[in-house]
């Protein structure tokens, strides 16, 4: 008895107990209804019957729907596993005819293999370049690449013009500072010469007024004093006037060197501020700040032009290479040659070849144990499906129509 015919008897099988409460009818009343009583309890349990019977049909194929995704599942996993194992055995024949060369041809295809690995350091050298200037800075530079070494010249100009022009305002102004403090006080002068006039007359016309009050009282002359008197007061006037024409001089011509010094100091600032607004426009328009930082950038940016021109002429020698050694492979029967253009060091190194040659064969032992599980995988599975057709017959056409899409079939065969 299979397992799924197991489960049904399982669920049609009768309880004793409910065998027990089933009796024969009487004709006695109490016997009537509790006759009908046990034939509604038995008519309950046909109803448990047949709704076990579907859940368990339901069961049963589902069952058969996970066996048979199981199947279809592990079948495309162990397709898998087949063509990486076929892989990785033409790898290993590759080894061995690598492995196998004559001396003469396997120190030629190693001098080949030196020639790519050395045109390949270079090549990954000069690629090192790219990111010495970032791609925007690049472009422009690109963009006004023929105007770049005269704009730098052109930039030095102005920014020696620049500091002269800082410099001749600077004095500008200290001249024009030094000029105001004259004119000041020259003024302030003035004014003290005035004090000193004013005081000089006081005192001559208050000594003459004396003079002439004590003679009266007197009756006495005194034409000497006021001699002597009128001489001191006519030298100091005639001493404060010289000295007054003298600052007046002066000032007047501070006033007309500060004119002077405002006058240039504008026209320098006019020649400042022209010259900054194109410097700052060429700052701008390479976006740097200075002159030196222009001419940092375009040295790198001509050190990527020489490395990109020294990397198109490796990586071109490069591909010459690889294509003389990816024929001398296949001359020796190396079926994928292209793998070893990545890897062309280990003919070199034997030690690299046996690390590769490991590495395959560890990986082949791998491939092999997964294929053996999914081989019992399918197995089970294709066995449990197999039972399940024994058990059901009615179960194999929902197995066909599962299997068929993936090419599947489940052979007929005995349940395990």
């Amino acid at each position: 008895m299979g397992l799924f015919d197991k489960v049904k008897a399982y669920l049609n099988e009768e309880e004793p107990s409910e065998k027990a409460t089933i009796h024969k009818p009487k004709k006695e009343p109490k016997n009537r209804i509790k006759a009908r009583t046990s034939q509604k309890a038995k008519d309950d349990d046909d109803r448990v019957h047949k709704e076990h019977d579907t859940h368990a049909i339901i069961d049963e194929q589902q069952m058969v729907q996970d066996f048979c995704e199981q199947l279809v599942d592990v079948s495309a996993h162990m397709e898998e596993i087949k063509n990486e194992y076929r892989v990785v055995t033409e790898y290993l024949t590759d080894i061995q005819r690598i492995e196998e060369l004559p001396v003469q041809l396997a120190e030629d295809i190693n001098e080949t293999a030196k020639t790519i690995a050395m045109l390949d350091a270079d090549r990954q050298k000069y690629l090192q370049s790219e990111n010495l200037l970032p791609l925007e800075q690049y472009n422009t530079l690109v963009a006004y690449e023929d105007e770049v070494i005269d704009t730098i010249k052109r930039l030095n100009e102005i920014e020696m013009r620049d500091s002269m022009l800082k410099s001749d305002m600077g004095h500008l102004e200290g001249e024009k500072e030094s000029l105001k403090y004259t004119h000041e006080d020259g003024a302030d002068s003035i004014e003290r010469l005035r004090g000193i006039l004013i005081t000089v007359l006081v005192i001559f016309l208050l000594t003459s007024g004396g003079l002439f009050a004590y003679a009266a009282a007197a009756k006495k002359s005194v034409t000497l004093y006021m001699l002597i008197i009128g001489a001191v007061a006519m030298l100091s006037f005639v001493i404060a006037y010289v000295r007054y024409v003298d600052i007046k001089k002066d000032v007047r011509d501070a006033d007309t060197k500060l004119n002077r010094a405002i006058s240039l100091l504008n026209k320098v600032k006019v020649k400042y501020i022209n010259n900054v607004n194109t410097m700052e426009y060429i700052y701008r328009k390479f976006n740097v700040s200075s002159c030196k930082e222009l001419e940092y950038r375009f040295e790198l940016y001509q050190t990527m032009l020489r490395d990109e021109k020294r990397f198109d002429r490796a990586d071109s020698d490069l591909r010459v290479w690889q294509e003389r050694l990816e024929k001398k492979l296949e001359r020796v029967g190396v079926r994928d040659t292209a793998v070893w253009l990545n890897q062309v060091t280990a003919f070199v190194n034997r030690e690299e070849l046996y690390d590769i040659k490991q590495g395959l064969l560890d990986r082949r032992q791998s491939l092999r144990k997964k294929m053996a599980i999914s081989e019992q995988i399918r197995d089970n599975a294709m066995t449990a499906l197999r039972a399940a057709v024994a058990d059901n017959p009615g179960h194999k056409e929902l197995i066909a129509e599962l299997l068929t899409p993936h090419g599947l079939v489940v052979t007929p065969g005995a349940s395990e």
